[in-house]
């Protein structure tokens, strides 16, 4: 795969993963919407969790530094992507963890907000937080797929 390839992914996930995130966060329920035949129901918004609020800050400025290093060709991008999906792996993982009963939840979670291990949507077993996870493994693998590349040449 070219940079310019794997940089375009990485811009499709971000920027799907920011959008989807953000109708969550307004409009709640895609599904439930449409069932009820308004895709735009502000009253099922699904406010988010503590955890869920610094997924998104590792997950929105990646659209940002993918679309200008698509713009200006830097072989070095993959270096400012690869921590902001570390992170972001961290905290999805972890609040998985928790909605699992994995782990007890800690006072970070509560401090702000509702609690980090209810799960307000869920589609079969797949959650918004495992949702968020893939799209940063997603995107960790195309970093660690160019390092490589770049490495052997």
């Amino acid at each position: 795969m070219s940079l310019r390839t794997i940089l375009t992914t990485i811009f499709s996930i971000s920027l799907a993963g920011t959008i989807i995130s953000l109708y969550f966060w307004y409009f709640g329920d895609p599904i439930a919407n449409m069932m009820s035949g308004d895709l735009f129901n502000s009253a099922n918004a699904l406010i988010p969790c503590s955890l869920c609020r610094y997924a998104r800050i590792a997950l929105y400025p990646m659209v940002i530094i993918s679309l200008l290093w698509l713009q200006y060709h830097d072989k070095h991008s993959i270096i400012y992507i690869t921590p902001l999906s570390c992170i972001g792996i961290l905290i999805t993982g972890y609040q998985i963890l928790l909605q699992a009963w994995v782990f007890q939840e800690s006072g970070v979670c509560l401090a702000w907000s509702k609690s980090c291990a209810f799960i307000d949507w869920q589609y079969f077993w797949i959650t918004i937080p495992m949702l968020a996870c893939v799209a940063f493994v997603l995107i960790l693998g195309l970093c660690i797929t160019q390092y490589i590349k770049h490495k052997k040449h």
